[in-house]
């Protein structure tokens, strides 16, 4: 599946400027920027000011900008996005998206981000908007987990330490989302080994917001046809595992109630909103 964009190849030769004596290289495919000024100060101890980080993302800017591939897709997405997927993943800097898919091209992956890939309010309504107001809509909804998942580490932590309380109300909606998949997990394996324990966090998670997002859009996933996946990627190794959602075990009375009782708050909202 794709946007219908045909991706050229792009030229291999990198540019270079010269900024505050060192050196900064820009990838035209992708549009990254590796600085050897910043790889200079990290391994003196000091870090780039904000100016100096603005400065390489006006540099970056200017290559995608100059890069004719990028103004290809421009000129074919200016009238409006037609994305294949709806992506649901988490903010951490190391889940770039279209980077794990090899799909660097505009318009091809309609994105959600939050820490953790928990799905909130927002989320919940930035999918509603994929769907309703996108010509056709997306069909496949993806809920993306990962391994070495700050946030589920956080969750894991604060609980074997008992600091749960503290951090719940440093960041509610996060760990209160997490914190019941953690537990689970936690009894099932206990803390032993705690990779394997964070990794199985992290993969009931995408499950439970995959969930989320069909009893939401139980009907209207029926109505045009798309599909749920939850995704789980490994940090090491660069694979993605798709897990395909099925109804939550119905004796877990307190994790389908929690996903009835969020339904038909969404869907209450969404009523209110169209009156």
């Amino acid at each position: 599946m794709g946007s219908g964009i045909t991706q050229q190849a792009p030229s291999q030769q990198a540019n270079v400027t010269i900024t505050n004596q060192h050196k900064v290289v820009s990838n035209p495919v992708h549009g990254l920027v590796h600085s050897q000024y910043m790889k200079n100060m990290k391994k003196y101890g000091e870090q780039p000011s904000g100016a100096q980080l603005v400065q390489s993302l006006i540099h970056g800017n200017e290559h995608y900008r100059k890069n004719e591939l990028y103004a290809d897709q421009r000129d074919q997405t200016k009238s409006g996005q037609t994305p294949s997927f709806i992506i649901v993943s988490c903010s951490d800097s190391r889940c770039s998206v279209p980077l794990l898919f090899n799909r660097p091209h505009l318009g091809a992956i309609f994105e959600i981000k939050s820490a953790g890939n928990c799905l909130d309010a927002t989320g919940i309504e930035s999918i509603k908007y994929a769907i309703e107001h996108i010509e056709p809509p997306p069909k496949l909804i993806v809920v993306m987990g990962h391994t070495k998942c700050g946030a589920v580490t956080a969750c894991y932590n604060s609980i074997c330490q008992e600091k749960h309380h503290k951090l719940r109300m440093e960041f509610p909606s996060i760990l209160n989302t997490i914190m019941e998949p953690t537990r689970h997990n936690i009894e099932k394996f206990g803390t032993g080994n705690k990779d394997k324990v964070l990794a199985e966090i992290s993969e009931d998670n995408a499950k439970k917001q995959a969930q989320k997002v069909q009893f939401v859009f139980d009907e209207v996933l029926e109505k045009y046809g798309i599909s749920v996946y939850a995704g789980m990627y490994d940090i090491d190794t660069g694979d993605v595992k798709f897990l395909k959602i099925t109804d939550p075990d119905p004796k877990n009375d307190m994790t389908k109630q929690e996903l009835e009782e969020m339904a038909k708050e969404a869907k209450q909202e969404s009523s209110s909103g169209e009156k």
